[in-house]
């Protein structure tokens, strides 16, 4: 069974503050781990849609680890792939965001854009304009490599595909979804499918990756996203379960916007939990 952040004690998101008591030190950049080429928001307040998306957060997500970012709708825990890839409706107001050692300004957009992989809930419902399933092609049992096998079985795509028809060199694009009548859920399968066998960008963001599995998949999955993560990539899991983000390396938790506590599982659970690696 899953939980969410919401189910959880307070003093595990707060400490023994309570929730209108933030310490201010809790979250620094200064007490993250060291980023090793990851991403940094330091201060970082940024406005979207007429309302704070992020205030004050500051956070340093390592690289060549798996980070979770924990916390519920409107938490702003996705503004901060908006605040990489979306900056046109996310405004910073103040702060800083380094990533990779560079300051935020000195990307060139469209580059940086094209070192980020992410997955995204609503995305393979408009996989022509979101790109998520633009130009995935079905892999072939006689010549995958390992890793799409494997990113087929933990994905839980090879259920999708061995249930179509569909030929050896076909597209899974607009036309394909409408003659097979793929579900969303489908589709966020063969998404993640996709995202996983081409795991190569720089960074990877990926929103509630393991919704619908059970807790066995759940730490499949994550086992297998840490052992194709490199040493210089930086992995994040947006999601809004506990359960989740306790299986990560490294975890964020925020709430109005901002960041509350952060560091390795360890810190929030008192004990190590199942497939947690520690750090």
């Amino acid at each position: 069974m899953k939980y969410h952040v919401y189910d959880a004690v307070p003093q595990l998101m707060y400490g023994e503050k309570g929730r209108d008591c933030v310490d201010d030190s809790i979250g620094h950049v200064s007490d993250g781990p060291d980023p090793l080429g990851g991403i940094i928001l330091d201060g970082v307040t940024a406005v979207g849609g007429g309302r704070v998306r992020l205030r004050n957060v500051s956070m340093a997500v390592p690289a060549g680890k798996v980070s979770a970012i924990l916390g519920n709708a409107y938490s702003g825990k996705n503004s901060v792939l908006d605040l990489l890839v979306d900056a046109s409706n996310l405004t910073l107001q103040r702060g800083a965001v380094r990533i990779r050692g560079r300051p935020l300004p000195d990307w060139n957009a469209k580059h940086l854009r094209d070192r980020i992989s992410h997955l995204r809930i609503a995305e393979p419902t408009l996989p022509v304009k979101a790109g998520a399933l633009a130009g995935f092609r079905v892999p072939q049992s006689h010549d995958d490599s390992e890793n799409q096998k494997r990113a087929c079985v933990v994905s839980g795509a090879q259920w999708v595909m061995a249930a179509l028809p569909l030929g050896p060199n076909e597209i899974i694009d607009k036309r394909a979804i409408e003659r097979y009548m793929l579900t969303t859920e489908s589709l966020r399968k063969l998404a993640l499918c996709r995202l996983l066998i081409n795991f190569d960008k720089d960074i990877v963001y990926m929103e509630e990756p393991s919704r619908d599995m059970t807790e066995t998949e759940e730490l499949r999955l994550i086992q297998y996203i840490r052992s194709i993560t490199r040493q210089d990539q930086t992995v994040i899991v947006s999601t809004s379960h506990l359960s989740t983000a306790l299986k990560c390396d490294y975890v964020a938790i925020m709430d109005r916007s901002t960041v509350v506590r952060q560091g390795a599982p360890d810190l929030f659970t008192g004990r190590s939990s199942l497939g947690v690696r520690s750090s």
